[in-house]
């Protein structure tokens, strides 16, 4: 039993400083931890002096060189002031996609760009036009999203966050001006962020903020320019990307890509999206054993909202025109199918598919959290990166099956990514005895998910564990409380 001295102690510690200082005074530090593998070289580790030297380069590079290279196929001044240019429109957004990656590689790593076929900017509609709805008929496009553990009073669970969703594209010559519509209204910088992190492939995720006029990328971007490999971020429409990549190897130069692994990833995201129409009243009489099997194995688990809403398998006659010209490279994973009787809407039917057990996981998740499920089991790691990320997506690293308790996603900063936080030096033990902590006192995790390091998020709990057992365990109960 505390006495009043020590309650008062402990109020006064906790109400005088921050965790923030107190993990700074014991000496706990950030452990930095962006390492990753490449097929081609798989003992291979990307070397952190060079992965620094990548985000050096990008962080000391100035736009308006890069603007300057985009110049020469489009008014870029003109898209800085986008709302008084054109109907509909609100400042905002960013120029982003391939062509700025290539003006960025071309102008600041040694010239292996080369690629400008047209200038994407995605930009804002002056009016708020978001349903968040699942009812399909009712939505035009798919709606980019991602999972996020959210911490409750009483349970830290799943929670889809809808990001944005296409109004309109319009193509004038070399420009592709994409008018896109926020789920909420964020900050210029982060609805960037938001929108970069929704690219299919890392090779793209960079792009120019039009309020801040500041170069954005992400931590994947920085990782293709350290490796030249490229994979797969997001899956929200993986027929599209499967095309979209295949013509991707024909174009870039000096890049790599694990075919096999990409391709058969894509396939599963392709099957996924199946299961989660098998799940509507539409699809269920899908006479698929494997779909319906895997649409029962998901109905019994929470987690495993319908997402057809979230992702979009179908296409047109364009995209299907484009996949005849890369028969060759897609035909080994797929078929291309029409659907229905109208003889315009296509799909790509996998001939290869991810293990069954990936398959068993992903359909007890969210479609959303496809791709980072994929980033975890289905690309290289070493065991001990696999076991961390297993633990924080609460999955079984060797069976795939989940771990039960409370904890069903690790909230992470909205800043990292879970692969990312996986690959710090921190030992699957003290994860295991981290993880343990939070499930008992899910009260401490609003304060934990404010780190962005794992190495942090560790810390603040042992230094909560050190109080605990110095002082008594009312201490967790007074950081729940506050």
């Amino acid at each position: 039993m505390a006495g009043p001295s020590q309650l008062l102690w402990g109020v006064a510690l906790f109400l005088v400083f921050d965790l923030t200082e107190i993990l700074v005074s014991i000496g706990f530090s950030e452990v930095a931890g962006h390492i990753s593998y490449v097929q081609f070289q798989p003992h291979m580790e990307i070397e952190m002096k060079k992965l620094q030297a990548v985000r050096r380069t990008l962080s000391g590079a100035s736009v308006e060189p890069i603007l300057a290279a985009l110049g020469e196929f489009v008014d870029v001044e003109e898209l800085f002031h986008i709302a008084s240019r054109h109907d509909g429109y609100r400042d905002g957004g960013c120029i982003a996609g391939q062509a700025v990656s290539s003006a960025v590689q071309d102008l600041f790593f040694g010239g292996r760009g080369g690629v400008y076929n047209d200038v994407d900017c995605f930009a804002p509609a002056a009016g708020h036009h978001f349903e968040s709805t699942e009812v399909r008929s009712r939505v035009k496009t798919v709606q980019m999203a991602d999972v996020v553990g959210e911490v409750d009073y009483e349970q830290i669970n799943a929670r889809v966050v809808p990001r944005y969703r296409v109004l309109s594209s319009s193509r004038m010559d070399k420009l592709n001006l994409v008018q896109i519509d926020e789920y909420a209204r964020n900050k210029p910088i982060e609805l960037t962020a938001s929108i970069l992190r929704s690219f299919d492939f890392n090779c793209v995720q960079v792009g120019i903020d039009l309020v801040e006029r500041k170069l954005v990328w992400t931590p994947a971007f920085e990782r293709f320019l350290a490796t030249r490999q490229i994979e797969v971020e997001s899956t929200h429409t993986p027929a599209h990307t499967a095309i979209r990549l295949a013509k991707k190897l024909g174009e870039l130069e000096n890049v790599y890509v694990d075919q096999d692994r990409v391709f058969r990833t894509l396939a599963g995201a392709i099957m996924r999206l199946k299961v989660a129409e098998a799940q509507t009243e539409r699809g269920k009489g899908q006479k698929d054993e494997m779909i319906a099997s895997l649409a029962t194995l998901g109905a019994s688990d929470p987690r495993s909202a319908m997402g057809t809403l979230y992702g979009q398998r179908r296409f047109g006659k364009l995209l299907a025109q484009k996949a005849r010209d890369n028969e060759s490279t897609l035909s080994p994973y797929f078929s291309l199918c029409e659907e229905g009787r109208s003889g315009g809407v296509f799909s790509l039917e996998p001939k290869r598919l991810p293990d069954e057990s990936f398959l068993r996981l992903a359909s007890r998740r969210h479609v959303a959290e496809y791709a980072r499920l994929a980033a975890v089991f289905l690309r290289p790691h070493k065991p001990e990166v696999k076991a961390r990320a297993a633990a924080l997506l609460r999955v079984d690293p060797v069976s795939l099956e989940p771990i039960t308790g409370h904890i069903h996603i690790w909230p992470a900063h909205p800043s990292s990514s879970v692969i990312e936080m996986a690959h710090e030096k921190v030992s699957v033990k003290e994860m295991d005895r981290f993880l343990a902590v939070c499930d008992r006192h899910r009260g401490l995790m609003s304060r934990v998910q404010m780190r962005n390091s794992l190495a942090e998020q560790v810390g603040v709990v042992q230094v909560v564990q050190k109080l605990a057992s110095e002082h008594g365990q009312w201490v967790y109960g007074l950081i729940e409380a506050r």
